[in-house]
C-alpha cells in the first residue's frame, strides 16, 4: 500500500486551523499542526503519523487524531480540547 506520502504539504481550514504534513526520514511522516480559537487561544501539535493511502493516525501526549485523505483535503476528527479548552483540529482542510 502507498504511505501518506501523497499527503505531503500544507493545508489550512476555514477556521483559520493549519496543518503541515512533511517526510521525516525514509517512511516517517511528521504532523505539524496549529489551532486557534476565538479567545486567541493556540495550541501547537507535533508528532508522526502512521497509516495508509487514505487513512492515518496521530497520537502524541496532549491530543489523538485521526485523518482522513480524499483528494485534496484532509478531514480530521478527534483532538477535543488539543492544548486546550475549546480548542480543536476537527475540521476540512484544504491544500494551500
Amino acid at each position: 500500500t502507498k504511505k501518506v506520502i501523497t499527503w505531503i504539504g500544507a493545508y489550512q481550514s476555514e477556521s483559520g486551523n493549519s496543518v503541515e504534513i512533511m517526510r521525516k526520514g525514509f517512511g516517517k511522516y511528521f504532523f505539524n499542526g496549529t489551532a486557534v480559537s476565538g479567545t486567541a487561544e493556540i495550541a501547537v501539535v507535533k508528532g508522526y503519523i502512521y497509516g495508509s493511502k487514505k487513512n492515518a493516525q496521530l497520537t502524541s501526549e496532549d491530543c489523538n487524531l485521526s485523518i482522513v485523505f480524499e483528494d485534496k483535503y484532509l478531514f480530521i476528527t478527534g483532538g477535543e480540547n488539543c492544548g486546550g479548552a475549546g480548542l480543536t483540529f476537527q475540521g476540512k482542510y484544504f491544500r494551500e
